[in-house]
């Protein structure tokens, strides 16, 4: 029964651990900087899919699934869409963010 809870207890801590680092943007850059060149010197800002099905319609969003993560590097204008299941960029975009001037 205790190394039943133990390990309960491993099991949730390494979840929280992993789930943590997933959303971590200098960890999710470094990841994604191995196979697609990312704006340097900057650090995105991070946001998860939670419903995909409320995104359709979107074209950047048309493929994601539950759990992507989206990555936004507002000085540099670009945004990707990155699924860590499969370790693939599943969309990479520019993006207006309305900062530009007249």
């Amino acid at each position: 029964m205790v190394l039943v809870l133990l390990a309960a207890l491993f099991v949730r801590n390494y979840m929280q651990t992993r789930n943590k680092l997933q959303d971590d943007p200098a960890q999710l850059s470094a990841t994604i900087g191995k196979f697609l060149e990312l704006p340097q010197g900057e650090i995105p800002t991070v946001a998860s899919v939670k419903d995909a099905g409320k995104l359709k319609g979107q074209p950047f969003f048309d493929h994601a699934q539950n759990d992507d993560k989206v990555l936004i590097y507002t000085k540099s204008g670009k945004a990707v869409l990155y699924r860590p299941s499969t370790k693939r960029v599943v969309e990479f975009s520019r993006v207006n963010l309305g900062n530009a001037t007249p």
